[in-house]
């Protein structure tokens, strides 16, 4: 008989291996950036919705709609829907995508690409402000087509 304690009853002291540390590290990060986008996705979402709505009016030539969906102060210096209409009438935008997102105070800013009736494509950029809770646009620009 020994003076030693049996190995079987004491647990074994376990080192995290290299690729061990690379696994919780790459874990760590992925629920990061997860919790990320979800944040920015929550954020700008309704900031998005109300720009696609205002293009798609433009799109759909209702003219009307994209006028509701300005700010008060957008349209008292349009002065009425005719005037909405032969400002963006041209436009014929046929899809668009927003490659900056920004919200600051308020005021969100969309700005990318649109392409146009016949495949031309060019620059779009939307200011919108937070009104009651709402998105709405206080001013577009469309660059001209290439």
């Amino acid at each position: 008989m020994t003076d030693s304690a049996p190995s079987w009853g004491a647990p074994r002291k376990q080192r995290l291996r290299p690729w061990h540390i690379v696994l919780i590290v790459l874990g760590g990060l992925a629920l990061f950036g997860g919790g990320l986008w979800l944040i920015l996705s929550w954020a700008l979402g309704p900031l998005v919705a109300s720009g696609d709505d205002f293009m798609a009016a433009v799109r759909a030539r209702d003219f009307d709609r994209a006028y509701q969906l300005s700010t008060p102060a957008l349209r008292r210096e349009l002065g009425s829907v005719a005037r909405m209409r032969a400002s963006a009438e041209s436009l014929q935008p046929t899809e668009w995508s927003w490659s900056q997102r920004s919200i600051r105070n308020d005021i969100g800013r969309l700005s990318g690409t649109v392409t146009h009736q016949g495949g031309r494509s060019g620059g779009v950029a939307l200011t919108l402000h937070q009104i009651d809770g709402q998105w709405r646009v206080a001013g577009y620009r469309f660059d001209p087509p290439r």
